[in-house]
């Protein structure tokens, strides 16, 4: 057990200095920076504790409530990373009250005597305000975490053509899950009567602190900034250079588009309710179904001009600027036009050139991983998913066919 609590603590304190003296730092960091020394103390608590090197902590060892700022911390900093957080006022200090109130409490008390219980076994007399101070709220944080992270998936489809677990922040979906665990089964523990699970505690916990060091040292920004072309016209797009000023696309632009089937929106009864969805989550937007349309003209030829979808590391900003089309109105438009979000509408771009390399010559001879990459994939499970999810057939199963 010892061991255990060294390694977390040299862990921890080698992410805070690593974040610390980074060149480039995010609010994110600055969080890790700031929890990583209230992970540690409960460990040097133990370390230090008479059982163990018998070190007095100057006063330190009095206070016991530092789990209580760990489901707060985790809801900031998951919240900084999807970029709704980017700056830390003293509104957000307000999430330190049941730490705060915990540790005058045990500053305050007398000593923390004992409290026997129903079945005459002691239990500890901040076992209560402990409950309700700092578990409860650290499981409420956790799910609303949880829920947080489950927008910022699915707003990730608006925004990425390819996907990660650095960039749907699945990692925090399990860390999180994990520190809903770790402190239940103090809670539990007593109740079921089952001591054993005690001892699992200490190694969940630092598993938890390896886990949050690992990942948040490798996390890249998910910074979304504001596009230079926010305050663009729609009435100013140019009407000569790229299409025609009729309120439907070209015919040469509906030629690509029916060359294209996965680009094209299936009407359906089922669809008139969510188009009415979409208008009414756009209606504030500015742009109107003529510019709508000439826009979607726009998208489709140069697509298939540029070819963009190639570039694997393909973003919805980096589109935009192609296009030099605000990033908001080129969401919408696929949203409306097409009923698709940005992820589904570059990678079915990619299955069809997929398919295309396999019916060739030369893709006969290549092997699936590289017509995957050469059709602008950068994971083989992300193309084995979406090339099963559009022609419900793996891509071996539909080679097979071919053949």
């Amino acid at each position: 057990m010892e061991s255990l609590l060294y390694i977390g603590i040299y862990q921890s304190l080698f992410t805070m200095l690593f974040l610390l003296f980074k060149n480039s730092k995010a609010s994110s960091d600055y969080i890790i920076v700031f929890w990583m020394p209230l992970l540690v103390l409960p460990m040097l608590l133990r370390l230090f504790s008479p059982e163990n090197l018998n070190i007095s902590l100057w006063g330190l060892d009095s206070i016991n409530c530092y789990p209580a700022t760990y489901g707060p911390l985790l809801w900031l900093y998951t919240r900084s990373l999807t970029n709704e957080v980017q700056t830390l006022s003293f509104r957000d200090l307000v999430h330190s009250l049941p730490f705060v109130i915990l540790a005058l409490l045990q500053i305050l008390a007398p000593e923390k005597n004992q409290i026997p219980s129903l079945d005459g076994v002691s239990i500890d007399a901040f076992y209560l305000p402990n409950v309700i101070l700092s578990d409860i709220p650290l499981f409420c944080y956790s799910l609303a975490t949880l829920w947080h992270l489950v927008k910022h998936q699915r707003n990730m489809l608006n925004h990425y053509s390819y996907l990660s677990n650095m960039i749907t922040l699945k990692w925090l979906q399990v860390l999180t899950i994990g520190f809903i665990l770790s402190f239940l089964i103090p809670i539990f523990a007593p109740v079921l009567q089952l001591p054993s699970l005690l001892h699992t505690h200490g190694f969940t916990f630092v598993s938890l602190i390896l886990m949050l060091s690992f990942f948040s040292m490798k996390q890249p920004r998910l910074l979304f900034p504001q596009s230079e072309l926010q305050n663009f016209d729609p009435s100013d797009v140019p009407t000569s250079e790229y299409f025609d000023t009729s309120v439907a696309p070209s015919q040469e632009a509906l030629i690509q588009l029916e060359s294209n089937p996965a680009t094209l929106k299936h009407e359906t009864k089922e669809k008139v309710s969510d188009d009415q969805n979409q208008s009414e989550k756009y209606k504030n937007s500015g742009l109107n179904q003529q510019q709508s349309h000439r826009y979607l003209q726009r998208i489709v030829t140069h697509m298939n001009d540029n070819k963009s979808y190639l570039d694997a590391n393909l973003t919805l900003d980096k589109l935009s600027n192609q296009l030099k089309m605000p990033r908001h109105y080129l969401t919408q438009v696929l949203n409306e036009q097409l009923d698709k979000n940005f992820h589904q509408f570059i990678n079915e771009y990619r299955i069809n050139t997929v398919k295309e390399w396999m019916m060739s010559q030369g893709g006969q001879e290549m092997t699936l991983l590289d017509i995957a990459y050469e059709s602008g994939f950068n994971s083989k499970s992300t193309f084995n998913t979406v090339f099963k999810r559009l022609t419900e057939m793996t891509p071996s199963q539909y080679r097979k066919k071919l053949d």
